[in-house]
């Protein structure tokens, strides 16, 4: 196990605590004194680490997001044909994000207002993602399970699909409806693949 430096170990008692008051008091609410409170530091420590709440945030949304993320890679990988990796993928991340928000769903309503936040997760994120379907895709397609699609076309289909998992999964979360959302991406996914597939 890597021991963590002393700078990197206050970091993570700061998130830790900061994750628990976001839960309480949402975004909005939070303020750096609840935080600092919370984590048994002074409000001069926290500014040396982080520059605002919205900065813990991010860190906590970054940290969390890995975690999720390398669950659904591990889901993937079990999995042999590109159906079978995509609905992996997304029944994954469902399941994990409703685990996470089931706990921090005031954190989740506040959100939307803090466009600052979303347009830099979104950056993060996306990417990321984005390279996870078009490699699925590319599978299928060298494996002779997809149509020969070109690189520039699984780009796009690999795009297309991200956006409207996103828009349908948050859609979802802020209703608190996530057995809504699992019916309907697997239909989704089934049907999406019918049209990929020779």
């Amino acid at each position: 196990m890597i021991e963590l430096s002393k700078d990197e170990r206050v970091r993570q008692q700061i998130l830790k605590a900061a994750l628990e008051v976001f839960a309480k008091w949402g975004l909005f609410k939070t303020t750096m004194e609840e935080i600092a409170k919370a984590a048994g530091k002074g409000k001069s420590t926290l500014y040396y680490y982080f520059k605002s709440k919205d900065e813990i945030f991010f860190d906590l949304a970054i940290q969390e997001f890995g975690a999720i993320f390398a669950k659904a890679q591990a889901a993937i990988a079990q999995e042999t044909t590109a159906e079978s990796k995509l609905r992996a993928y997304v029944l994954c991340m469902i399941e994990e994000i409703q685990q996470r928000t089931t706990v921090y769903q005031v954190v989740f309503a506040d959100l939307p207002s803090f466009e600052t936040i979303m347009t830099r997760l979104r950056k993060e994120f996306d990417a990321k993602e984005q390279d996870v379907i078009s490699r699925i895709l590319k599978e299928g397609v060298d494996s002779g399970e997809l149509q020969p699609f070109s690189q520039q076309e699984i780009s796009d289909l690999s795009h297309l699909m991200l956006v409207s998992f996103k828009a349908y999964l948050f859609e979802h979360v802020t209703k608190g409806n996530m057995d809504g959302a699992r019916k309907m991406f697997k239909l989704a996914i089934s049907v999406s693949m019918r049209g990929l597939k020779k």
